[in-house]
């Protein structure tokens, strides 16, 4: 069952709506195109700090550091530590590789 557009855009106004009232979280954005030839599809990654998952899309949109193809989002624990620096702008593979050694030591 697929939905209309209408039904799709009155899906996103209510998820919006719900996030509004969320307090402030922040998520990692990863960014890939399966199109593209393997070794190839990795996009970037960004942490941006927003109310939700549709908002962390919005937000990346906003500070220019969404590549675009497909977005897997995950929201990031609180007290998980992470550099200014690392926030709102395009991560490479190996700044998100670094951050991640950071937060998931061996």
């Amino acid at each position: 069952m697929s939905l209309r557009k209408d039904q799709v855009d009155a899906r996103m106004v209510h998820l919006l709506d719900q996030e509004a009232a969320a307090d402030f979280r922040y998520f990692w954005l990863s960014f890939c195109d399966a199109k593209r030839t393997p070794g190839q599809q990795f996009l970037g990654v960004c942490i941006v700090r927003a109310r939700g998952v549709m908002t962390s899309v919005q937000e990346a949109h906003r500070l220019g550091c969404n590549p675009g193809g497909e977005v897997q989002i995950h929201e990031i624990p609180i007290g998980v530590p992470f550099e200014p620096n690392d926030l709102g702008r395009l991560l490479t593979k190996s700044e998100a590789a670094a951050i991640n050694a950071r937060v998931l030591p061996a």
